[in-house]
Formats: C-alpha cells, structure tokens, sequence
C-alpha cells in the first residue's frame, strides 16, 4: 500500500508555480519570434522603397538623356527657357532646377519628390587624354521618411 502512496505523490500534476514558468517561458518564445516577423518585415519595405527610389531616379535620368545637349537656342543659362515645361523641354539643361513628386506606391500615403542639378562641366577622359565639354546631370530623390538617393551621369557635348 505505501508503494502505491509514493506512486501517487510523483505523479501529482504541475504545480501553480511550474505552470506559471512554463506559460512564461511560452510567452517570452511567442515575442521573440513576433518580433523577428516583424523586423523582417519592416526590412522588407525598406527594400521596396529603395527600389522605388532608384526606378524613379533612373525613369526620369532616361527621360532627361533622351535629349540633346546642346541647346537649340544656343547657350544659356541652366534651366528651362521662357514658356517651357517639362512637356516642351528640348535639352538636357532644361530640366536644371526642376521638381516633381510622386506617390511612393498606390496604396502608400509616402510621396517620392525628384530634384534635378545640371550643371556644364569639363572632364578629362582618361582613355583619350583629352578634356571633353559636357553636363553634369544629377537626379535627387527623397521624401517621406525616405533617405534622399542621388544618381549621376556625365553627358559629353554642349560646348560652354
């Protein structure tokens, strides 16, 4: 009979202590792995709003290449001529100065807001050994909790 008494007493169940450290421990668990989540998520749009940094950087980088350097009305001072807009720019300089913003994604209440400089410079190419007239174009891009991001090409052409 004293056998049975001591069988009994080892398997009695958790005690209100045990049971509170095990939902503890749970509890710590359950944070932790919700807080990779969302870390991990968080990194994630970061990603995405770096990448949508740079596609409307090089977007309008490849619409302000599109043009010719020099200036039909001849040389003048950077930036859009008398009564042109962006729709009626006919040179890479035009768009010196110019703004615009953009919505970072359709569902993102975030805007993107796009900066442009040109600015004439003269560069010596190393391949030719020469120093060659052209512009500086750099597109700027920041916003809403955005880290600005700037892409810059040097165009060759448009004697200054």
């Amino acid at each position: 009979m004293q056998r049975v008494a001591t069988i009994r007493r080892r398997w009695r169940g958790l005690s209100i202590v045990e049971a509170l450290l095990a939902l503890v421990v749970l509890q710590v668990a359950v944070l932790s792995v919700s807080y990779a989540v969302g870390a991990g998520t968080n990194r994630g749009d970061d990603a995405e709003t770096d990448m949508l940094r740079v596609e409307a950087a090089e977007t309008l980088l490849e619409r302000i290449l599109a043009l010719p350097v020099d200036d039909p009305q001849g040389p003048t001072q950077p930036g859009p001529e008398p009564g042109e807009t962006p729709e009626t720019f006919d040179n890479t300089d035009d768009y010196h100065g110019f703004t615009d913003e953009l919505p970072a994604r359709p569902s993102d209440p975030r805007v993107l807001r796009r900066v442009v400089a040109v600015t004439a410079e003269r560069r010596e190419l190393a391949g030719l050994g020469a120093a060659v007239d052209g512009m500086l174009v750099t597109v700027t891009v920041d916003g809403d909790d955005v880290r600005p991001w700037s892409l810059t090409r040097f165009v060759p052409g448009g004697a200054r």
